[in-house]
């Protein structure tokens, strides 16, 4: 037992200078002076037999052993000064890792560490652990340093107390990163030591890419709060994807409940920082809360709506930001031929949503052609290649095209487009009722009622190569279906001839078409984009002529990289730039629409499991050391004893003094 005790006391205690332990052969210079003290022969004058027997009785009784305590207190002296020259160093027997030359630090400064739990927050803890672990190395060690809004270069080398004076100005940014990029940024300068991480870890995504790197001792350090409450936006939609008098139209707000009891919260809708009503949410058992607002029709300030929750379990922001563009005009082309009929252009022809034009099929412009936001090829008896390669063109850049035959169309007629289809019975059948919870149809009727009275329409076509249908017959064969694989093209089973069915002259016919018309700018279901999305498309009324596009607020302006492709402007967002809010977008001088960004949801959501997962991951790799702790004075315990170590030198000083005291005392007083 006491050897096992020994030998696990030495197994945690190591030494910064183990060279200088050699010299504990210097405790032989005491040894060979005593044992020539006994070989040395003595004179002792005496007068008589008493003094002699006197003499003899001391040194038997007492200068053998003063001789022997001397003797063990100058070896004992002698160990202690070669250990406490050696810096022994007491540290965890259970942390075999130990502090390396370099040292990277990476901060977490994203909008989940705002997260407040008493008087402080997450950061000001995590800001605490990294002060520690810059007084935890020698001042002469270089530090780098990293947090989300990389506003410092990899390459800038710190010593002790710069960084930890950079520490103190540092904020929480808009920005989120995860551990993949992280670590792209600190492969910039090829770093290799020690790679402290100092995070709530709320985005654990690319973690597999620590096992990997086997270069650096990875420390993940996270913050003590494991369980929070938290509620926030999961997402915001229009019930309709476009704003027209003909539908009804609502803003849809489904919020997400953590850990938390609550059972309903208000949130208010402002327009243009008016405000505009309340909405009441409740939630379910599982957390989920859904409101409802029914948009005015002519409300203004729509391209800048803000929502805001009223609950103080919001885990940070509760604010969200939302943009609904004024309904840009939509470029319709009808493609006709001899058996074409007017129910297409009457409808789109009148109506300001829309800027309509005919081509002849037998006489196409092409410019006009891919211009358009959606073509509808109407009752077209023969197909040139020049109209095959002008609509594929169309399709290609990412354009609408639907397609309604006429009487005389053969089957392989469309097979130059991709659409599969075969003659039909040409039977007249009635349609069946549309699928209300296709989406296709939200905001159309105010309420879902199957007994609709449907048309009736001849079975001419069968579509084979569907991916799905928006409206079919009774017998369920598609009569309007989306082409499968073919971009966003969609076929009528049936010509729009009066005797072959009634469609154009049912209530469906104007919302369907409406809806097929405007779903060509895709755009317009887009409310809002997060931080973190890097492409955005920005579709433009008017995408000719030069200009170089803008984004603007009360508090930024910026200039993204940006392209125009097939009428939208493409911006590449820089993540570290923008910031949550609603941003003004200019062509030059000129205004042209809103674009409205918001957190993204991976800084809301709360991973109960996340301490689990990081033990699971250091118990994977010897290189990665997990340092839990619940509280900055903990955490500078735990770096003490596993890491840093407890500095023994100057116990070995004061029992080297100790044991040179006694020697003296015994010389000077036995």
């Amino acid at each position: 037992m006491p050897e096992e005790l020994l030998s696990s006391i030495f197994a945690i205690i190591t030494f910064s200078r183990p060279e200088v332990l050699f010299f504990t052969s210097a405790i032989l210079i005491p040894i060979i002076v005593h044992l020539f003290n006994l070989r040395r022969i003595k004179k002792v004058k005496f007068s008589n037999t008493a003094l002699l027997r006197r003499v003899k009785e001391e040194s038997s009784a007492k200068r053998k052993p003063k001789e022997l305590l001397i003797l063990a207190c100058r070896i004992l002296a002698i160990l202690c000064f070669v250990v406490a020259f050696a810096q022994p160093i007491l540290k965890d027997s259970n942390e075999e890792a130990s502090l390396g030359d370099t040292v990277l630090l990476y901060l977490d400064n994203s909008p989940s560490m705002a997260y407040s739990f008493g008087s402080e927050s997450l950061f000001d803890e995590a800001t605490s652990y990294a002060q520690t672990i810059t007084t935890s190395y020698p001042e002469q060690s270089p530090f780098y340093f990293i947090e989300n809004n990389y506003s410092n270069s990899i390459y800038t080398e710190f010593t002790a107390e710069s960084l930890g004076e950079l520490l103190t100005e540092v904020n929480i940014s808009n920005v989120g990163r995860n551990i993949g990029e992280v670590l792209n940024r600190s492969k910039a300068n090829e770093f290799a030591g020690d790679f402290y991480l100092v995070s709530d870890f709320s985005d654990f995504s690319d973690s597999d890419r620590l096992l990997n790197d086997t270069l650096n001792q990875y420390y993940l350090i996270p913050t003590s709060v494991s369980e929070r409450e938290n509620i926030y936006i999961d997402t915001v939609y229009l019930e309709n994807t476009f704003l027209s008098g003909s539908f009804a139209n609502s803003l849809k707000i489904e919020l997400k409940a953590i850990n938390s009891s609550v059972t309903e919260t208000n949130a208010k809708i402002f327009f243009d920082d008016q405000l505009a009503g309340t909405v009441l949410i409740s939630f379910d058992n599982n957390g989920f809360g859904n409101g409802v607002y029914e948009i005015p029709q002519n409300q203004q300030g729509l391209e800048n709506i803000r929502l805001e929750i009223e609950d103080a379990s919001f885990l940070m922001d509760n604010t969200y930001y939302l943009s609904i563009n004024s309904l840009s005009t939509t470029n319709v082309v009808e493609v006709y031929g001899d058996s074409s009929t007017g129910y297409v252009s009457s409808l789109f022809r009148a109506n300001e949503f829309f800027s309509f034009e005919r081509a002849d099929a037998g006489n196409l412009n092409n410019e006009l052609i891919q211009g358009a936001d959606i073509v509808i090829v109407n009752g077209v008896s023969g197909f040139s290649n020049q109209l095959y390669n002008t609509i594929n063109q169309h399709i290609e850049n990412g354009g609408t095209v639907v397609v309604i035959p006429s009487s005389t169309n053969r089957a392989d007629d469309f097979a130059g487009f991709d659409i599969d289809v075969v003659l039909d019975t040409k039977e007249v059948g009635q349609l069946a009722s549309p699928d209300f919870n296709n989406p296709f149809f939200e905001g159309v009727f105010a309420e879902a009622n199957t007994d609709l009275n449907m048309p009736d329409a001849t079975t001419a076509f069968r579509l084979m190569n569907a991916e799905y249908a928006l409206l079919n017959f009774r017998n369920g064969r598609p009569f309007l279906g989306k082409v499968a694989d073919t971009g966003n093209v969609f076929f009528f089973s049936s010509p729009f001839n009066e005797d072959l069915t009634g469609f154009p002259n049912h209530a469906l016919f104007v919302p369907v078409m409406y809806k097929l018309a405007l779903g060509s700018k895709s755009s317009f279901a887009k409310l809002y984009h997060f931080t973190d999305d890097q492409l955005i498309n920005f579709p433009l009324a008017n995408a000719s002529g030069n200009g170089v596009f803008h984004l603007k607020n009360s508090e930024l302006e910026f200039t993204p990289d940006q392209r125009v492709v097939g009428g939208n402007l493409v911006m590449e967002i820089p993540k570290d730039v923008v910031r949550a809010g609603t941003f003004k977008v200019y062509r030059q001088d000129q205004e042209i629409g809103s674009i409205s960004f918001n957190l993204p949801k991976s800084e809301f959501l709360v991973d109960n499991d996340v301490q689990d997962r990081l033990r699971e991951l250091a118990a994977s790799a010897d290189h990665i050391h997990l340092i839990e702790a619940n509280d900055p004075s903990e955490f500078k315990a735990t770096m003490e004893a596993s890491l840093v170590g407890l500095a023994l030198w100057r116990w070995a000083i004061a029992l080297a003094l100790l044991f040179l005291f006694v020697e003296i005392i015994l010389i000077r007083y036995l």
